[in-house]
């Protein structure tokens, strides 16, 4: 029985490093010169392997983001309206410039391939909502804000949610464990929309700690860092609890303990 199962392991082995010698009889000569004489030969297969697979990846992920491209483009044009219906008290050869301006009066076919070739050469097109700044300048215009508030978000979820879930896996059925969990479901249950404001009412409006709303002083992003970070917490702080109570149920967790 057990050689049974190490030639069906050896024959499994040789047919994913060897696919093509395997179906032809090939897999366990192959395979045992890759593990005995040809160890820089296994590890270019495995390379050439890696390669393809990545490749097949980025295929895929650009087939699927032309696909939403070319949809998204459909459905604005399909919808009712258009970018200057706002303005409908501007003369009609002034319509017609912007018109051209912005490349609305060309067919959509160019039209849908300009806006693929500004999406692949980040050259976005003009908001005219915004002051006539492109979208890429106001991207970059809101992204350190972004940045900042999501990694200080990151960091107050890791650090209230793997000690809550950590506690409670270590002393489950406990009250402990009951509050933590608690925590962690009111947390889960609440959306940002309704804690968001919560918070600025109570430190904000309320207590005067932090500013209610904008970005003017350096501890701006609290507010918006703890909204978020609460709310992921409460995921991780599940998550972590699970795991942790999954390994400390394994067997080698109980010989360790069995040994002191």
């Amino acid at each position: 029985m057990h050689g049974g199962r190490r030639e069906m392991a050896q024959r499994r082995r040789s047919f994913l490093l060897f696919p093509r010698g395997h179906e032809h009889g090939g897999g366990g000569a192959n395979s045992e010169s890759c593990a005995r004489g040809a160890p820089r030969l296994c590890k270019g297969r495995h390379f050439s392997l890696m390669l393809r697979f990545f490749a097949s990846r980025l295929i895929q992920g650009g087939i699927v983001i032309l696909a939403v491209l070319c949809i998204t483009f459909v459905l604005l044009k399909r919808a009712p309206g258009s970018p200057l219906e706002s303005e409908r008290n501007i003369p009609e050869h002034i319509r017609a410039q912007k018109m051209a301006q912005l490349g609305l009066d060309q067919p959509e076919i160019v039209q849908l391939w300009r806006h693929i070739r500004g999406f692949a050469t980040f050259q976005f097109p003009v908001s005219e909502k915004n002051g006539g700044r492109t979208v890429d300048e106001i991207i970059l215009q809101g992204f350190p804000v972004s940045a900042l508030v999501g990694c200080a978000a990151l960091v107050i979820a890791l650090g209230l949610g793997i000690p809550m879930g950590a506690l409670a896996a270590v002393r489950p059925n406990t009250l402990e464990d009951r509050a933590c969990m608690m925590a962690a479901t009111a947390g889960i249950c609440t959306p940002s929309l309704v804690l968001g404001p919560l918070m600025a009412l109570i430190f904000g409006l309320k207590l005067r700690w932090f500013n209610a709303s904008g970005w003017y002083d350096a501890d701006d992003w609290v507010l918006p860092a703890l909204t978020l970070g609460i709310i992921y917490s409460a995921s991780i702080a599940r998550l972590t609890r699970a795991g942790l109570r999954e390994t400390l149920a394994q067997e080698f967790i109980r010989t360790a303990r069995a040994k002191g």
